[in-house]
């Protein structure tokens, strides 16, 4: 609703007469103010998009003795006009001239200028008014555009489907197309015109710039990518937006506020999922150790359905922040991308995520989780739901297969044979090899926790003896109780690393499952954390 030189001059109300155009383009060029001035130079005092309106005082009158005088003037005038994006020149007549000299039309002319004659009667003002009245109602009209935008994206944050009602309204409002790219570069949810190739590769740049926001127009037509962020320093994803027009400020602010509202949403959905992924875990770990009744008395309220069997389950390890993302990507935030697996059942125990899928959906499953290049991805064969453990067992395997082809040297991050064994077989395994050791007492506790240090130190006693807080020749005494009770020498490096091995398995089996048996009747065995079996569970 900006006003533009020929909306002026053509205003019914004003009565002003084009003198000379050269440039019919330049007719339609916006008007952000009218500016009055007798200067010589006015160009230090005129601003880009700005009518200015004289009565030539400034300019003497024409005479046969001053033609190259004035020309000379006015040249220099309308040149600096021109250089400081003045949109047109108004001329008052019957003041100082009757007319625009010739001088001065020609040289507006030779610039490129508009130049309108204004009538005696027109106060200057008076066309200063018009024009702000003008521009008034276009702020007005603006904001009210930009009040129904904010309630209409504010309403559709209040659906039962956010993200695609956000997405949706964005680009209805726009009159043009929008999609939700998340940070895996999936197009997560997206408007009936979106171009998902062209929202992809938009996000990619984006993050590939390491900037907030992107405008590009080397598609169809003119696109922004705005960075959805919630609080932390990596992003969800990316707004993306296609239009037919360029992008004005109405536009680009609905964007920004569109993508605040998907953080404002996500933000909460972080919250809720990450309370709700501590529940599927733990639900996760009852299921593979038999405990399927639970699974499926909640698995509408916390999955999305209960597999029917078969069902495979896929075993994902890898570094923990790799494994979070997998755990925020099967969150609901993600809907678009999760349907397709559904039903699916997910959780994370130990150092790997589960899924366990439809045995028709179990490649797709595995291909997903894949994408992350940093994790190792194992499937175990079809199995009912009462095979829970030994579907476990051959997942785990194959996921540490897959860590040992790829020729992994992030030790921390494979699958390793404490993974491949049950917290059975891990107890009993502690209970042979470190015998008395896991008797019951604080001392026996603390005789663990010093050989815990020593050999995480890899026998420095003096690294050891600091990780503990105590004296060096306390460990040494500790460590000379420590061989008499496990009937081992410490100098021995088989030992030690028997050891190793069976102080991480009764670390593992105190953490793991509440299956635990109760083993060393006899000596009244309980695991690291001094808790029975049964109670540590």
């Amino acid at each position: 609703m900006t006003i533009t030189v020929r909306e002026l001059i053509e205003h019914p109300r004003l009565n002003l007469r084009l003198i000379s155009a050269t440039d019919p383009a330049a007719l339609d060029a916006p008007i952000i103010w009218v500016h009055q001035s007798e200067l010589a130079d006015s160009s230090a005092f005129a601003e880009p998009g700005e009518v200015l309106v004289t009565t030539g005082s400034q300019f003497p009158k024409p005479s046969a003795e001053n033609q190259a005088l004035l020309a000379k003037l006015a040249a220099e005038y309308a040149a600096g006009l021109r250089a400081s994006g003045v949109v047109a020149l108004g001329f008052g007549t019957h003041i100082h001239h009757a007319a625009a000299p010739e001088p001065l039309v020609r040289a507006v002319e030779d610039n490129g200028l508009p130049l309108f004659e204004i009538p005696l009667e027109l106060p200057f003002s008076a066309i200063i008014k018009t024009v702000s009245q003008v521009l008034s109602q276009d702020q007005e009209a603006t904001l009210r555009r930009a009040n129904t935008a904010q309630r209409r994206l504010v309403a559709a944050a209040a659906t039962k489907d956010p993200l695609a009602a956000i997405v949706s309204r964005t680009a209805e409002i726009l009159g043009g197309w929008a999609a939700f790219v998340d940070a895996d570069g999936r197009v997560a949810a997206r408007s009936h015109l979106a171009v998902s190739g062209a929202a992809a590769k938009a996000a990619q740049d984006l993050a590939a710039s390491g900037k907030t926001a992107l405008w590009s127009t080397r598609t169809a037509g003119p696109l922004f990518a705005q960075t959805v962020r919630s609080g932390g320093d990596s992003p969800l994803g990316a707004l993306v937006a296609g239009s037919a027009l360029e992008f004005d400020p109405f536009a680009t602010s609905t964007v920004l506020l569109a993508a605040d509202l998907l953080a404002a949403f996500a933000t909460k959905d972080v919250a809720g999922d990450s309370a709700m992924n501590t529940i599927r875990s733990a639900i996760m770990a009852e299921l593979l150790d038999g405990n399927v009744g639970l699974a499926r008395a909640v698995g509408a309220a916390l999955w999305s359905g209960f597999p029917p069997e078969p069902v495979v389950l896929v075993c994902a390890t890898g570094p923990l922040a790799e494994l979070d993302r997998v755990m925020w990507g099967l969150a609901p935030f993600r809907a678009g991308a999760r349907s397709r697996l559904a039903p699916l059942v997910f959780g994370r125990v130990g150092g790997a995520v589960y899924l366990a899928v439809p045995a028709v959906s179990a490649e797709e499953a595995a291909a997903r989780l894949a994408t992350a290049g940093a994790l190792a991805v194992g499937c175990s064969g079809p199995h009912g739901w009462a095979e829970m453990a030994g579907a476990r067992r051959e997942a785990a395997g194959a996921a540490a297969l897959a860590q040992a082809e790829r020729g992994s040297r992030d030790t921390a991050s494979a699958a390793s044979l404490l993974d491949l064994l049950t917290p059975e077989e891990l107890w009993a395994y502690a209970r042979a090899r470190l015998g008395r050791l896991l008797d019951p007492g604080k001392a026996r506790r603390r005789d663990l926790e010093t050989l815990g240090a020593v050999l995480e130190a890899d026998g420095a006693l003096g690294q050891a003896a600091a990780a503990l807080g105590v004296h060096r020749h306390t460990v040494r005494r500790r460590l000379e109780r420590i061989e008499e009770l496990a009937g081992v020498s410490l100098k021995d490096p088989a030992a030690k690393h028997e050891l190793w091995f069976a102080h991480q398995a009764a670390l593992r089996a105190d953490k793991g499952s509440s299956t635990r048996p109760e083993t060393g009747t006899e000596t009244g065995t309980v695991p690291i954390s001094g808790k029975s079996p049964r109670a540590a569970s």
